[in-house]
């Protein structure tokens, strides 16, 4: 068995083949003769071709016993013999445990391929954590060293590790900016105390995907270190199910990777189905794309794990109104929000339903709610923004003082989204601008762009070709 370097998933004929010590045209017979494992990107013919190497191993346990049988290419290595033994773990080469940015291909679905794995700059306290995952850093741009090829077995974590572990557990349920931020410094302890505990890069991933939600920390920090704690989890254990729950999560919020999100989230559920975090944050992905009795099953699947998590009651509150039964999911929301006011989610969702519906006075009083809880002056701005509006202006007024100051940001650079300015113009009417807006989004890799199918603030768009190819550049559903 051929030796490639660690990325999780097999990009092209050239990679499936080194897995091999094969050339390109036998494994591409191997797929056509013996039915070997081949994914294709959406919409790229078959162009963008890629591999999971767990998926060849089960092949190899099977049909692919005898590949070097009568028909192998001459080019193939004398007497050479492929067997399950030889990539089994501690039996040969079991590469590519973990990805890596690089492997992915370079544009989104619907250009051909799929797409590419951002590289941004990484903050000092991160690379401070990859010091302790990799052993090197390169400042400026994120460059880990790539983990072992053969897997690192689970092993018993010094007692103080888990008892730093167990407390950052503690504190990322509670879901408030400053508990995540102190469970994410519980977990890098664990990590210094324990450096091959892989449930607490696990718990550092998971406090990342969180983080960019609950607090201003901005997506372009939180999910590349998310990607990387994520990975070492993996790359130590990789029976690990949270460690694939998370790397699910950024294939599919960062990455704009559905087929690498789905199957993380297969990987995960198989390991430990009944996770009640796991089947949560599947019912979100499956929301955003559409299938929304899969998503109601999900979440519903997750209260029964786990009763009493307010995120997963919100969250569901959530799914059930963008599933058509608003009148549940509002009272569900509300009923959170007055049982915990200080909890996020219910403000935000409520929020999102009230403009949605035309409620701008209500919409306002929880815009004010979540700023303060997440400490973002520039949501409370908008928020002051709306009310001078409204009071002037009733529900149109409101919005047209919103999206001045939208614009007035987006204009001086001075960190505006151009999808919620997308979102502001489309509710008052402005679509050929919204559409503008939108592809800007896309063309900056937005993260809100995983909401496109799902947002009701954009449903004036639905029909227009333009909002159409941005589906099918996301590799997401389309709608009627």
């Amino acid at each position: 068995m051929g030796h490639t370097p660690n990325t999780g998933r097999l990009a092209g004929w050239k990679e499936i083949a080194a897995y091999f010590s094969r050339d390109d045209r036998t494994v591409m017979r191997w797929e056509k003769d013996r039915g070997l494992p081949v994914h294709r990107v959406p919409g790229s013919g078959k162009a963008s071709v890629y591999a999971y190497p767990e998926e060849l191993e089960r092949w190899l346990a099977t049909a692919g016993r005898d590949v070097d049988g009568p028909g192998s290419d001459a080019a193939s290595p004398a007497g050479a013999r492929i067997d399950a033994a030889s990539v089994a773990p501690g039996g040969g080469h079991r590469a590519h445990q973990a990805r890596d940015a690089a492997s992915a291909p370079a544009t989104p679905p619907g250009h051909g391929v799929a797409p590419a794995r951002r590289v941004v700059p990484v903050a000092v306290v991160l690379a401070a954590i990859i010091v302790v995952i990799a052993g090197s850093i390169l400042y400026g741009r994120q460059s880990v060293a790539a983990p072992t090829a053969l897997r690192v077995h689970a092993h018993a974590a010094s007692p103080e590790a888990e008892e730093l572990y167990l407390k950052g557990l503690y504190y990322w349920n509670k879901r408030t900016p400053d508990d995540l931020q102190r469970a994410a410094d519980l977990f890098v302890q664990s990590i210094v105390r324990d450096p091959k505990f892989a449930p607490a890069y696990a718990g550092l991933a998971d406090s990342y995907n969180l983080l960019r939600e609950f607090t201003v920390m901005p997506p372009e920090s939180a999910y590349p270190r998310a990607k990387v704690a994520a990975e070492r989890a993996i790359a130590l254990d990789d029976q690990l199910a949270p460690a694939h729950r998370s790397l699910a999560f950024v294939d599919f919020y960062w990455s704009w990777d559905v087929p690498a999100a789905q199957h993380e989230f297969d990987r995960a559920l198989a390991l430990d189905p009944l996770s009640a975090t796991t089947h949560h944050w599947y019912a979100n992905y499956l929301m955003q794309l559409g299938r929304l009795p899969e998503a109601l099953a999900q979440i519903n699947k997750a209260q029964e794990l786990e009763p009493t998590s307010k995120s997963i009651l919100a969250d569901k509150g959530l799914i059930l109104c963008v599933s058509g039964a608003e009148s549940d999911g509002v009272k569900l929301l509300k009923e959170i929000e007055l049982s915990d006011p200080d909890f996020l989610s219910p403000h935000s969702y409520l929020g999102y339903y009230y403009i949605w519906h035309g409620d701008l006075a209500n919409a306002i009083v929880e815009m004010r709610q979540s700023a303060a809880l997440t400490h973002n002056a520039a949501l409370r701005d908008l928020a002051d923004a709306g009310d001078t509006g409204f009071r002037s202006g009733g529900n149109t007024g409101a919005l047209q003082a919103m999206l001045a100051l939208q614009r007035h940001r987006f204009v001086a650079g001075s960190g505006q989204s151009a999808f919620e300015l997308a979102e502001t113009e489309a509710l008052v009417g402005q679509d050929s601008t919204a559409l503008a807006h939108l592809q800007l989004a896309y063309e900056s890799h937005d993260p809100m762009m995983v909401s496109l199918r799902s947002n009701e603030q954009l449903r004036s768009l639905r029909r227009t070709p333009q909002f159409r190819q941005l589906l099918a550049n996301m590799g997401l559903p389309p709608r009627d």
